[in-house]
């Protein structure tokens, strides 16, 4: 019984303790781990993202969170282990993972991981470019996506319009020299060591309505516009062509109007539009195909005096000693120009506030003609010097005593003005300025004659001309000419002038080797203005062309312009005497032409071959000009149907002035005039120096107090 007993006590034990004479381990949970080799899928930019992570043994539920490093741009780990979202960059992240379990003392377990994001697909975003204009500056970006930036651009296949380039960086800049429409292939490449490429297929269209922005038509005064299709030799001699409509305006205008198309003016549409100056101190933008209705008053008008207050042009009367004044005031003389870029006209205006006088630089809006730019300033300068005028070894420029009449240059961001005198009285000099043209600040200061007299920048209202690179050339008329100076005096000669961040610099010129006795005959060389010829094919590629009141013409290498020659002026390229008489204007180019219109002669021009001018005109108008003679404007379709345009104001004292149209190629053959009805198509009053704007079908000459369009009349 006692045995029993002790077998019955043990069987009670063995049920009590789990494992009781059991050769079986307790109970324990699994280790927690992630299991071994575990990778993560690559992603791709701006492509949605998803991978679950997973772990096994420990207890569920398990929670996920990064430990170190960090996840690619955009993506995010969930407590559930779910990696997810947009990858926004490309590139390897490698980062830790940890997980724990759902033990009140959980595990943990560790990974390290690592995720690649390939770059999104390179695509090219830009689906098309805008439409440009001729002779207009143009600028356009290409854009693209994915990849890896920075990205570089290049044409594949066809070409860009005449005029324009491509930059790797994806602009396409520059300014269109012929219309239509260029069909081109452009292909870009991104970053990587393997690159992604991408190609797209594009056109640009130049239009050829013709902008006139400056005086004669382009910084090199060519005086041509290549892209008229409407007035041809036949339109205009087929007896269709005559005046459409006047405007009157305030004052004489001696600038040339200005033209632009497709200006939008507030809160009167889109209109083409011509700009026109006068010399009552007032701009005015006027539309360019109609006076009727409400085009009959002026779309805008800016005036910059105030008589109330005391503030008017300048009169006649206020220039002592003056017989051959401008009358009978002086305002605006010198024509503006217009920065397409930033839709701004500036312009030069002189008048006469109470007993004082000043020249004043005026920013104005294209389409309101409200100041910019904090404008307007007034002009004022100083430079070292003992000349005419001059107190303690400092020369100022005199309001008074000067005349803002060449063409305004805008070339390189800055605005460029020149003066000469109001009559030839001293004392006075030759300036020409610079001023930054989006801030109005003074940046340059050249006096002619510093320690003389005179040498006065006036071209008979002809614009300083300038080449690509924005270097000016500058013609100054009678004035003290010594060179050993310092300063040196430069008149009657032709200067080549750089800017720089410490003004102007001299760089070269060129002096008549009779400059004494034009000086001692008032033939002024700065009569006439400077022509810049197109890249020449002989030995000297660049060239320009001027001649002044003594007619003597002059071809000049822009690189290497001669100095001075005491006894000829065999140094520069060639000298045509004898051929044309004196100039009050400026030459003009067309086709290998070169036309000039001398005091005292007939219209003339002369042929051009490898840079040298044919040695007598090829063709001579057989009109005869008087004082002060014309210059051309050219109309033409590139080479062909090209008139010459000009207006005959040897009647500026007493009569109407004449529009006249040449066959240019042959200057025998007259088109056009307008005293074959004069009823009909009398331009005005004649206004000396002044020449017409051709665009777009349309002919604006200025005259005395008013403006006139000429075209193709309605057929009825």
């Amino acid at each position: 019984m006692k045995t029993l007993a002790l077998a019955g006590l043990a069987l009670v034990l063995c049920l009590s303790f789990s494992g009781c004479g059991s050769s079986s381990s307790p109970n324990v949970t699994s280790e927690l781990s992630i299991p071994a080799g575990t990778s993560l899928p690559t992603g791709q930019v701006n492509t949605a993202y998803s991978a679950t992570l997973t772990a096994s043994g420990g207890t569920p539920p398990y929670s996920w969170s990064v430990a170190s490093g960090s996840l690619p741009a955009g993506l995010s780990l969930s407590a559930g282990g779910i990696i997810s979202g947009t990858p926004s960059a490309s590139g390897t992240s490698s980062f830790t993972v940890q997980v724990s379990d759902a033990e009140a003392n959980p595990q943990r377990a560790t990974a390290a991981l690592s995720i690649t994001i390939a770059p999104a697909p390179l695509t090219i975003t830009t689906t098309s470019l805008p439409t440009g204009n001729i002779n207009t500056p143009y600028s356009a970006t290409l854009m693209a996506n994915g990849g890896v930036p920075p990205y570089s651009w290049s044409l594949t296949s066809g070409s860009l319009p005449a005029g324009l380039t491509l930059s790797a960086g994806g602009a396409i800049s520059g300014t269109p020299t012929a219309g239509g429409v260029s069909n081109f292939s452009l292909q870009v490449a991104d970053s990587q060591s393997s690159p992604q490429t991408a190609t797209g297929q594009f056109s640009i269209s130049i239009t050829t309505q013709i902008q006139v922005t400056t005086q004669h038509n382009d910084n090199s005064r060519t005086g041509q516009n290549l892209d008229e299709t409407i007035l041809t030799p036949a339109s205009v001699s087929s007896g269709q062509f005559g005046k459409l409509f006047s405007y009157t305006v305030d004052g004489y205008v001696y600038a040339q109007p200005l033209y632009l198309w497709n200006v939008n003016i507030p809160g009167k549409g889109v209109h083409n539009v011509i700009y026109v100056a006068t010399e009552h101190d007032s701009v005015y933008a006027l539309d360019a195909d109609s006076n009727a209705g409400g085009n009959s008053a002026p779309l805008w008008q800016a005036s910059f005096i105030d008589p109330a207050h005391g503030i008017t042009p300048i009169s006649s009367s206020d220039l002592p000693n003056c017989f051959d004044a401008i009358v009978p005031e002086v305002g605006i003389t010198s024509t503006p120009v217009i920065d397409l870029s930033s839709n701004t006209l500036y312009v030069l205006a002189e008048t006469k506030e109470n007993g004082n006088f000043y020249h004043r630089l005026h920013a104005l809006d294209i389409t309101t003609g409200a100041e910019k730019f904090g404008g307007p300033v007034a002009i004022a300068a100083s430079v070292p010097g003992t000349g005419s005028g001059s107190s303690g070894g400092i020369l100022t420029f005199d309001p008074l005593q000067h005349l803002n009449r060449p063409g305004i240059l805008l070339s390189n961001g800055n605005v460029f003005m020149s003066w000469s005198s109001n009559c030839d009285v001293t004392p006075w000099h030759g300036w020409v300025m610079a001023y930054d043209a989006a801030t109005l600040a003074q940046k340059a200061v050249w006096a002619a004659t510093p320690n003389g007299n005179a040498g006065g920048v006036w071209m008979s209202g002809s614009g300083v001309a300038a080449d690509s690179s924005g270097t000016l050339f500058v013609p100054t008329g009678n004035g003290t000419f010594e060179t050993t100076g310092n300063p040196t005096d430069f008149g009657d000669s032709i200067v080549k002038l750089m800017e720089n961040s410490s003004g102007f610099t001299l760089a070269d010129y060129f002096t008549p080797y009779n400059e004494g006795t034009l000086e001692q005959e008032d033939h002024d060389v700065a009569s006439g203005g400077v022509l810049l010829l197109p890249d020449q094919s002989g030995p000297h590629v660049h060239e320009l062309i001027q001649s002044g009141k003594e007619g003597s013409i002059y071809v000049v290498d822009r690189d290497n312009m001669g100095h001075f020659n005491s006894q000829n002026n065999s140094q520069i390229v060639q000298n045509l005497t004898g051929q044309i008489g004196g100039i009050f204007g400026a030459p003009s180019y067309w086709n290998n032409n070169v036309y000039f219109g001398g005091r005292s002669d007939a219209l003339k021009a002369f042929s051009l071959t490898n840079g040298l001018l044919s040695a007598t005109p090829t063709s001579a108008s057989s009109t005869t000009f008087g004082f002060p003679g014309p210059t051309v404007s050219i109309s033409a379709n590139g080479t062909t149907n090209a008139i010459a345009w000009v207006v005959q104001t040897d009647t500026h004292n007493d009569g109407n002035a004449v529009l006249r149209a040449y066959d240019a190629t042959n200057l025998g053959n007259e088109f056009y005039d307008s005293n074959q009805n004069l009823p009909r198509d009398n331009p005005g009053p004649a206004v000396r120096f002044v020449l017409p704007t051709v665009a777009n079908g349309k002919v604006y000459v200025g005259a005395q107090l008013q403006v006139s369009a000429y075209g193709l009349l309605p057929q009825h």
